[in-house]
């Protein structure tokens, strides 16, 4: 009984052995046969990377040479364009302009915004920054667009120094500074820089002279059919300098007036209130005269869907040619015509 067993293990071993020589044939076949593939170097020798010499030796051993695998070599350009080189590509250049007024007010992360100059002057003195990283300042473009709050308003371009920091004096009206740079690496940036200067005197209206004389009428009715017709001229407000309108009173009631002034970046509004735009809703009336003066009342139109606000006329002189009166928004006020025809 053992003797038989003895002999069926002795069988099995046998077995083992013959399977486990036939698959490592089988392998060794195959790897040879994987071997015997000639490969071409897909870069020059110089861009190859050695994997250790402990790789090489086992290659050796097989009867292969580390020249022919292509396992030991890598392709340092394919993976260099494939992945990109960081400290390359990346561009960290930076560029920030801002102002500096004379009360030493910084003007950081704005534009299109108005200094107002001191009072008298028709400029204001400023600090030009530039705030950069990687950049040769000297090397930029820095140019002022300059647009005169004075008739004519044709604009003029000067070209500034380019430094980090600079006074220079923007004078009334609308200035638009733009930096062009490159940065060290060859990157375009560029800003602009757009603000009102602002000297807060009249424009059209500065040099124009009224004077009153007399009364030309002496009713209420003489009053309504004079006032009738096209007028120019003048409106003061306690707000904002004096500026030039054109009004038209017509015979049915209605009434136009319209202004295009631009004073210090701001189109200025006839009556300063409501809008300039023709509507059916625009009336005057005219109420009372006494003491060679009328009164009344007109209506200002505030939108299209007919919101209306009536205002008050006071002090309605007619001289001939000349028409002056006051007008109240609520208990705001006085606005002051002086106007010509």
């Amino acid at each position: 009984m053992h003797k038989k067993q003895d002999g069926i293990a002795h069988m099995m071993a046998i077995l083992v052995v013959v399977v486990v020589s036939v698959v490592g044939l089988a392998g060794w076949q195959v790897l040879k046969k994987q071997k015997s593939i000639s490969q071409t170097p897909l870069v020059p020798e110089s861009q190859k990377l050695s994997l250790g010499e402990g790789y090489s030796k086992g290659l050796e051993e097989s009867g292969e040479s580390a020249e022919s695998s292509d396992l030991n070599t890598i392709d340092l350009e394919a993976a260099l364009n494939e992945q990109g080189d960081s400290s390359e590509s990346v561009d960290d250049a930076s560029l920030e302009v801002y102002i500096i007024d004379r009360r030493g007010w910084s003007y950081k992360n704005m534009n299109k915004f108005m200094v107002v100059t001191e009072a008298g002057k028709r400029y204001e003195p400023l600090d030009l920054v530039m705030e950069t990283s990687n950049i040769d300042v000297s090397k930029c473009n820095v140019t002022d667009k300059y647009i005169p709050d004075d008739e004519p308003s044709v604009p003029v371009t000067a070209t500034l120094k380019s430094s980090a920091k600079q006074r220079v004096e923007s004078y009334d009206g609308l200035h638009a500074y733009k930096f062009s740079c490159t940065s060290k690496k060859g990157k375009a940036l560029e800003a602009v820089l757009t603000f009102i200067i602002a000297d807060m005197t009249a424009e059209k209206c500065r040099d124009v002279s009224y004077t009153e004389s007399a009364v030309s009428v002496s009713s209420l009715s003489s009053l309504k059919n004079g006032i009738v017709g096209t007028w120019s001229g003048c409106v003061s407000t306690p707000w904002v300098p004096k500026y030039y309108i054109t009004m038209e009173f017509r015979a049915d009631g209605s009434y136009s007036a319209k202004s295009d002034e631009v004073m210090d970046g701001t189109e200025a509004n006839a009556l300063y209130y409501g809008l300039e735009a023709d509507h059916e809703g625009k009336k005057y009336r005219l109420t009372s005269f006494q003491d060679s003066k009328g009164s009344g009342e007109i209506d200002l139109i505030f939108d299209f869907v007919f919101t209306k606000n009536t205002d008050q006329l006071s002090s309605i002189k007619l001289m001939g040619n000349k028409l002056s009166f006051t007008m109240y928004h609520g208990g705001y006020g006085p606005l002051t015509f002086q106007l010509e025809r």
